[in-house]
């Protein structure tokens, strides 16, 4: 298919724009590794989504556009819009979306403590109530335990008494 040098020329910027857009996408990435700590595992499987991503993003837009008709200079224009991103702006992005997701972290922290807090509230009373009843009723429960075990032993015990003493009549 045939672009005339116009044509080359917006989709050189198109793809200086879809550069940009990559490189935003990987400073999100690069926050919420720097907001949160993360396993190691995990930090694997967020660049493999991260480029799994960017691959079909880039595909689609270029489909769109394009065709998929792939030339150099978009390549180039991928790279230097990322480039001129990551140089340009990225260190301010950075900080206001690390900023950002510890500010959203907090407040979704808060909104569930006060919507878990009958929960909690709940389950504090409960323990208590159940404190306050088991502690008196602890001596009660051990006590029974023990009169009931001291009984089977003493059956046991008897028995083999009544065992032993049918054999002394017998010798007898």
């Amino acid at each position: 298919m045939v672009i005339s040098v116009t044509g080359q020329l917006y989709l050189f910027l198109f793809c200086f724009f879809i550069g940009m857009i990559c490189a935003l996408l990987f400073d999100m990435f690069r926050a919420l590794r720097r907001s949160f700590w993360i396993e190691s595992y995990w930090i694997y499987i967020t660049d493999i989504l991260f480029w799994i991503l960017v691959t079909f993003l880039v595909l689609c837009l270029l489909y769109n556009v394009n065709g998929v008709e792939v030339r150099g200079f978009m390549g180039v224009g991928i790279a230097l819009g990322s480039m001129v991103y990551l140089i340009g702006i990225s260190k301010w992005l950075l900080i206001m979306m690390i900023h950002t997701a510890k500010v959203v972290y907090q407040t979704v922290k808060g909104i569930l403590l006060i919507g878990l807090f009958p929960l909690r509230l709940f389950s504090f009373t409960g323990k208590k109530i159940f404190i306050f009843f088991y502690r008196p009723t602890r001596k009660l429960f051990t006590t029974i335990k023990k009169n009931v075990q001291l009984k089977v032993f003493l059956k046991k015990r008897h028995k083999k008494v009544k065992k032993n003493n049918k054999k002394i009549k017998k010798k007898l």
